[in-house]
């Protein structure tokens, strides 16, 4: 069987946004009929209808629309202007001419695919230069030069990013490493600052604050602004991020404080810092899981309030979570017990008037 994707990637998505919408809708509308009304009238793309679900909405007070938008206080007219504006920017874009952009073959067994990739399979460079003058004409597929892979488990790929091509997903590496690194600046200054003022303690609960605070901006810059072709590079994205940012929060910028003071390395101030800051992070992390509250809220909170009972199940949902997250809890742990156990162990000076040893 053979799949052959389009470079749709923009049609794609307002697609997937249309389905989403619909089945808002479907959990908004009381009644099957006002449901089937609603979106028969936003697939239609009237004008008419379209600025007078807007004056509707303009009408509302500020706050209730921010809660509309935020999606706390869903309403089926929210929803239905929004597929309107989707369906409308569907009618532009399904009419158009798109190109092939990838082809994906199945084989009945898996020796066929092995033979097909030994066949066929050049190197990434020659590929992305299309230059078949300089391959072995055994490797050209009807004089033409293939970049064939082994494909991804079709339930991992993402259909509506495979337009995406290396500059974009570079630029939008670029991009998220920058803010990661943005946050990291603002957590060694925070840090030390508790430090220097004498308070290990305080600066102890900002690194297992930080330590918090930074995979949620990653799960926000991997799922929501970066465009990865498969599930596994969400994954990977994620993990190379958070590992980063933990290990620099946990054990690194407590390092660069004890070199800041070698004089005081062995002693109970620092030996309590290290103290301060692995209890901090073997408590508090799990302490604010366990308590989940953005999935208390919804359970607790908006869910008894929902007006439809399709909808007080959808808050009953579990909370989301990425598999990559628990990986760097063990990674960051480990590298912060070496990292502070060595500092401790093997203090060196870092100017010349430093002794190695304090005082007694």
């Amino acid at each position: 069987m053979v799949t052959v994707t389009l470079d749709n990637g923009p049609l794609l998505r307002l697609l997937k946004r249309k389905r989403f919408l619909e089945n808002e809708m479907r959990l908004e509308a009381i009644e099957e009929a006002r449901y089937s009304t609603m979106k028969r009238r936003a697939s239609s793309v009237d004008q008419s209808f379209l600025r007078q679900l807007e004056t509707s909405q303009s009408a509302k007070p500020w706050y209730k629309r921010l809660f509309e938008a935020l999606g706390l206080d869903p309403t089926l007219e929210y929803f239905t202007l929004e597929l309107l504006k989707v369906n409308m920017q569907i009618s532009a874009l399904k009419h158009r001419r798109y190109r092939a952009d990838k082809v994906f073959v199945t084989f009945n067994d898996e020796h066929s695919q092995r033979r097909c990739l030994d066949a066929m399979c050049v190197g990434v460079i020659p590929a992305y230069m299309d230059s078949p003058d300089t391959i072995d004409t055994k490797f050209l597929f009807k004089g033409n030069l293939l970049h064939i892979v082994e494909a991804p488990e079709p339930s991992s790929i993402q259909y509506e990013y495979l337009d995406r091509g290396l500059r974009e997903h570079v630029f939008e590496q670029l991009i998220s490493w920058f803010v990661v690194a943005c946050f990291l600046v603002l957590t060694y200054f925070s840090v030390v600052e508790c430090f220097n003022q004498g308070e290990p303690v305080l600066g102890a609960v900002l690194i297992s604050f930080w330590n918090g605070v930074i995979p949620e901006i990653n799960r926000y810059l991997v799922q929501e602004f970066e465009t990865h072709h498969t599930h596994e590079q969400i994954e990977d994205s994620f993990l190379s991020k958070t590992v980063a940012g933990r290990w620099f929060t946990s054990s690194i910028v407590l390092y660069i404080i004890g070199l800041d003071h070698s004089a005081y390395m062995l002693s109970a101030y620092y030996i309590g810092s290290v103290h301060a800051v692995l209890l901090a992070d073997a408590i508090t992390n799990p302490a604010i899981r366990l308590m989940d509250l953005s999935g208390n809220f919804k359970r607790h909170v908006l869910a008894p309030i929902a007006g439809t009972l399709e909808r007080a199940k959808a808050w009953e949902e579990g909370t989301d979570w990425l598999l990559a997250e628990r990986y760097t809890d063990l990674a960051k742990t480990s590298k912060q017990g070496g990292s502070l156990r060595r500092s401790a162990a093997y203090p060196y000076p870092i100017s010349e008037t430093d002794p190695l040893i304090p005082p007694s």
